[in-house]
């Protein structure tokens, strides 16, 4: 009978490498859970299944080699190409006998297939593990690459550009360029560009719900600023969250989301974003929510996905509708 494999059931932290816990390996099996944290890691339990007998035998203690496992953010499962397997050979930590290699497909909807082998060089024992994981749904799909509770000003030299990502997922976005509550005003913008939608009035559309933030901090990727703040200039790609005001005043290149409950003032110039870009400030008389000049927004769903995948971890799929077969 061959060797069980443990998995974690949650997310893998994104700050640390953990180390694999060796654990006793019956019939040969190599066997491998995490000391904490809580990833889902095809790598740490890809298992070798030996017969208890020959060659096989002396060689069980080698199967049981330890090694490092290897989180989903540093395998870079959430830049994977839709529907393409990349097969990964993790380090193997000394176990020069004993190769691992993880097939990564990554499937619609946030799911990951991992399907890890590990096969011994000496007497070719061989064992196969899959794991389904999935990204959490943090949301639907965007409805706008500028979304806005209150008023919109968009000024002299704004720029709403399609996006060229061909990923068959995301490549097609949904709604207009600029999205508003049916209160806001947007002035100085072309009425074919602009959508009235209730969504801009649910928290939840602007990823700001006690759960979704708990998601997104868990998942240590998310740039979390309390209050006000002020960009001077430079870059970012990822997930912006600013509690209060954004003010951009110099040049400044993002890719991503960004999201603020208080206004975003963006009139300096030489703002440039791939992806969306929020605000919930409520409609306030003489305070627009957003108000924009110099600026040139990419509306890309694509990024924004690859984003909110970076910012959090896959979890293991508990249940699943087949079940794993071993030759003998």
């Amino acid at each position: 009978m061959p060797s069980r494999c443990g998995t974690g059931d949650d997310a893998a932290s994104s700050a640390t490498r953990h180390r694999a816990v060796r654990g006793d390996c019956p019939h040969g099996g190599h066997r491998t859970a995490r000391r904490r944290g809580h990833g889902v890691d095809a790598v740490g339990s890809a298992c070798i299944a030996a017969r208890p007998h020959g060659r096989v035998v002396d060689n069980s203690r080698r199967l049981c080699a330890h090694h490092d496992t290897c989180n989903a953010q540093q395998l870079a499962l959430a830049d994977l190409p839709l529907g393409v397997t990349s097969v990964i050979d993790p380090a193997d930590g000394g176990a020069t006998d004993v190769h691992v290699s993880v097939a990564v497909t990554r499937l619609p909807s946030g799911v990951l297939w991992l399907v890890a082998d590990a096969v011994a060089t000496a007497d070719r024992g061989h064992r196969r593990v899959s794991v389904v994981a999935g990204y959490p749904r943090l949301g639907g799909r965007l409805i706008g690459s500028v979304v806005s509770h209150g008023d919109v000003e968009i000024g002299p030299d704004v720029v709403f550009l399609a996006d060229s990502s061909t990923d068959a997922e995301c490549a097609a976005p949904v709604g207009r360029p600029i999205v508003v509550a049916p209160t806001a005003v947007v002035s100085g913008g072309d009425s074919s560009m602009i959508l009235t939608s209730s969504s801009a009035l649910d928290s939840a559309t602007y990823y700001l719900t006690a759960r979704q933030l708990a998601l997104l901090r868990d998942g240590g990727r998310l740039v979390h600023v309390v209050g006000d703040t002020t960009i001077a200039s430079g870059s970012f790609d990822g997930i912006l969250i600013v509690d209060g005001a954004l003010t951009i005043a110099g040049p400044f290149a993002a890719t991503g989301l960004i999201v603020a409950r208080g206004p975003i003032d963006a009139t300096a110039g030489s703002f440039a974003l791939v992806g969306a870009l929020m605000s919930f400030a409520p409609k306030n008389s003489g305070v627009s929510a957003i108000k924009f000049s110099g600026v040139t927004i990419r509306y890309s769903q694509c990024a924004v996905d690859r984003a909110l995948r970076r910012a959090v971890s896959p979890r293991r799929v508990v249940q699943r509708s087949w079940v794993e077969l071993f030759s003998p």
